[in-house]
């Protein structure tokens, strides 16, 4: 799609240069070609040099700063925020991103009586386990081997708001849920679906989830880690291979955490967190310096 296609979606919108683009995302979202973002503040125009975005629907100040960029596609908004997801209620109200197709269950796979079940947009393979009172709404996918214990909700929305004539709107969400294989979720989680087509959230395999667990809209978690009870990742976080994500851990939007990883007990992550590391606290830091300020503390 051209973003003259949409671009009657919006009275106050102009385009300047006109593109191409494939799906829609954020900056802290990115995750293929031909993206379309929207932009409201002058710091972040470096970030957008990333090859993925292919248009920005954004202010006339920060559009005039991007014209040399022969690259980028150019829409002007006096609102970027607004018409941005105004481009995207309207395209997912159209399923313009993927079809409608029925739901699929592989062979062994057992499935509860009292499990909620969408009859479109799920895909369970074989050998798995649908444990009592699981809901697994419309684009969830869940590969071989996988189990989900009693009373989660996989593919829900979560929170996500723009304003429109004054009033909180939430933002419908277009992406999917595609959990691996090999993958057990304990009872009671909840992982929403993502929020755009271009950035699904994904369970990677061999991965454990405990109990009460909150998973967001466009979370990405690598293999084998362990998630502990109740722990809350928000939207679009990263997560490597082999982590562990300690219980009542609280990760914030946008996060990057690395391989083999270490979040303790009860620790609040507003940062990325390296390869090998080990954090603790509120806000998380790191560990050893964390327990040197906590002797400290007492010593005085």
């Amino acid at each position: 799609m051209h973003i003259r296609d949409i671009a009657d979606l919006s009275k106050s919108s102009v385009i300047v240069r006109d593109c191409y683009f494939s799906t829609l995302g954020k900056l802290n979202a990115l995750n293929q070609d031909g993206t379309l973002i929207f932009l409201s503040d002058e710091k972040c125009i470096s970030q957008t040099f990333d090859k993925r975005i292919s248009g920005i629907v954004a202010s006339k100040a920060i559009a005039d700063k991007l014209l040399n960029r022969e690259e980028l596609g150019i829409m002007v908004s006096d609102n970027p925020k607004e018409d941005f997801y105004l481009i995207h209620e309207y395209l997912v109200s159209k399923n313009y991103f993927q079809k409608t197709l029925p739901t699929t269950i592989g062979e062994n796979t057992y499935i509860s009586k009292s499990a909620v079940i969408s009859d479109q947009d799920v895909i369970i393979g074989d050998n798995c386990i649908i444990g009592e009172n699981v809901i697994l709404e419309p684009g969830v996918e869940v590969k071989n081997n996988s189990i989900i214990r009693a009373g989660c909700i996989i593919g829900e929305e979560s929170i996500e708001i723009f304003r429109k004539d004054r009033k909180n709107r939430m933002v419908p969400h277009g992406g999917k849920v595609i959990i691996g294989s090999d993958v057990e979720i304990l009872p009671h989680c909840i992982i929403s679906k993502g929020l755009f087509p271009g950035r699904n959230t994904e369970i990677s395999d061999d991965t454990i989830i405990d109990n009460m667990v909150y998973i967001a809209h466009g979370n990405q978690i690598g293999e084998d880690t362990i998630i502990a009870a109740k722990a809350s990742i928000s939207g679009n976080c990263t997560v490597g291979s082999n982590t562990w994500i300690g219980p009542g851990v609280i990760i914030s939007n946008g996060i990057k955490i690395g391989s083999n990883a270490y979040i303790s007990i009860g620790s609040v992550v507003t940062r990325n967190v390296p390869d090998h590391s080990k954090k603790t606290g509120n806000f998380a830091i790191d560990h050893d310096k964390f327990m040197m300020d906590m002797v400290k503390k007492m010593r005085d």
